[in-house]
């Protein structure tokens, strides 16, 4: 896996955004419906047959097999190469040429499996090489491929618009389905099973669809997975190597403590819970997966930040896009809340709910009457400690020592809710509801009575107004240095694997030469 657990992405095929495997089931749609209805079902059925339309590579891609490696990886690609793969005689340590090196932000080079080979043959222990001493297996290799063609699914699924990036791929690169192909998606698009349970002229009806609408759409879809798998097939195995790379990094950098503190963070989740149950891997092959994971993201991070613009190149940047730095009036406010959520929203439930989870046996009209005793409570404590405020009392320890925002009274800040965009704010009704208490208070003014929203009541302090106006450089620099980071990211990360491998020794093995049957093996190279 090579992503943070709550956004695992890292790199795409034209719109094709690498996930975790969990992420990938968990986004893998049920149903289909619309004006453009994808029928998911049909393509999943005969997803095997096309496979990179390669009956030995097909059947690799789908064998699913019960052996766990030392290792895994997310099955992640990136951009696909602008210029030929260079191959060559294998050696053990292997180094990016001269304009490589000069040029590391072009994706390229991928390290692909011989075509000779049939990986459904080969046993699942079998190493195909070795990353600095780190085994790549067969058995990983395939689940990889496995998992990436099921997020292909899942994306080509929920994205009609990616299906059609793909076919102008697939155009371009003279890739097209065969008759037999063709014949078999469309036999497979018309079952029931794939149309809802419907018979097809009435689930063209239903969507108001031609035959010759439908019998396109699905035909685009085959071949969009179809050059979608074989970009996969080309890309994985330099992924896999490049991940090696990273994780023994990211270990090096003791990543795996703050790594494991997120996973516990998050293994009590629903999200979480739901993984486990749609997962084929066991608990503990998923807990390292999204530890791994989460040490990935934090390596790329930090490689990102060491190569960050410097405040020269970011004034740069500021005066040229002055524009975008203009802001609406704001205000800053400080509050002390006294939880009392009105709904549901996860983690925090509200009072109903909560007071059903102590009294299961309770109605749901002495439910109300106790949500409503509890809210006056909560009212009174509010009133209380605005007119300790209004009395002269430190709001901010006040804040800190009385708020039931357990974040802010951790962090001591008392109660700042930070700058609110007037104008944007008014969207959002508690936000509004804050706003409208506070819009004819002057800084360093209290709200004349406490405020409620779906979290509860707020004493409320308006501390700052700030008129419309632009940033200035100063207060948007901190900003910029992140955003900066985030798009430098997967620049940064080429850039640190073209210098990593002119270190790197990455050895094919010898069980894999000659189960290739093939006088040379492609020279692992990174542009």
């Amino acid at each position: 896996m090579t992503g943070k657990v709550s956004n695992l992405e890292d790199g795409k095929i034209a719109g094709y955004p690498s996930k975790s495997r969990e992420q990938s089931r968990l986004c893998r749609p049920q149903t289909a419906g619309g004006k453009f209805t994808l029928v998911t079902l049909a393509i999943c059925a005969g997803s095997l047959l096309l496979c990179g339309c390669n009956s030995k590579q097909e059947t690799s891609g789908g064998e699913k097999t019960g052996e766990q490696t030392s290792s895994t990886g997310s099955g992640t690609t990136t951009e696909p190469a602008k210029s030929e793969d260079k191959t060559g005689q294998a050696s053990q340590t292997n180094t990016p040429d001269d304009a490589t090196a000069k040029e590391p932000a072009v994706t390229g080079g991928n390290v692909k499996l011989p075509n000779a080979v049939n990986l459904a043959t080969l046993p699942p222990t079998m190493v195909i090489c070795t990353v600095d001493g780190t085994p790549v297996t067969i058995s990983q290799f395939k689940r990889e491929y496995r998992e990436a063609i099921g997020s292909l699914q899942a994306v080509l699924g929920m994205q009609p618009m990616q299906v059609q990036e793909l076919v102008k791929q697939a155009t371009a690169a003279g890739v097209s389905l065969t008759a037999d192909e063709k014949k078999k998606l469309l036999e497979a698009a018309r079952k029931p099973q794939s149309l809802e349970g419907k018979s097809l002229d009435k689930f063209l009806k239903e969507k108001k669809l031609t035959e010759a609408e439908f019998d396109k759409q699905v035909i685009d879809l085959g071949l969009a997975f179809k050059v979608g798998a074989k970009l996969i097939e080309q890309q994985l195995l330099t992924e896999l190597i490049n991940r090696e790379l990273l994780l023994a990094e990211a270990k090096a950098q003791n990543f795996y403590k703050p790594a494991y503190n997120n996973y516990l963070k998050v293994k009590d989740l629903p999200k979480y819970k739901k993984m486990l149950e749609m997962s084929d891997q066991t608990p503990e092959e998923i807990k390292e997966d999204l530890i791994q994971g989460e040490m990935l993201i934090m390596l790329m991070q930090k490689i990102a930040r060491e190569s960050v613009a410097s405040d020269k190149e970011l004034l740069a940047f500021y005066q040229k896009n002055k524009e975008a730095f203009k802001h609406g009036e704001k205000v800053r406010l400080s509050h002390i809340v006294l939880a009392a959520p009105r709904v549901d929203a996860p983690p925090m439930e509200s009072i109903k709910t909560q007071l059903k989870k102590q009294n299961p046996t309770m109605s749901d009209a002495d439910l109300d009457k106790e949500v409503l005793v509890v809210k006056q409570q909560k009212m009174r404590l509010a009133q209380e400690l605005l007119a300790r405020a209004n009395k002269g009392e430190d709001f901010k320890s006040l804040a800190d020592d009385n708020t039931e925002d357990m974040q802010a009274r951790q962090a001591k800040n008392g109660g700042d809710l930070g700058y609110i965009d007037v104008v944007a704010a008014q969207a959002g009704p508690d936000q509004k509801a804050l706003l409208d208490a506070v819009k004819n208070l002057k800084p360093g003014q209290l709200a004349l009575t406490p405020v409620e929203t779906n979290f509860g009541y707020h004493v409320i302090k308006l501390t700052e107004k700030v008129p419309a106006g632009t940033f200035s450089f100063d207060e948007i620099k901190d900003q910029l240095k992140e955003k900066f980071v985030a798009q430098n990211m997967e620049a940064a990360k080429t850039r640190w694997l073209v210098n990593k491998r002119k270190s790197a020794k990455i050895v094919f093995s010898d069980e894999f030469r000659k189960a290739s049957s093939t006088a040379s093996v492609p020279q692992a190279n990174v542009k």
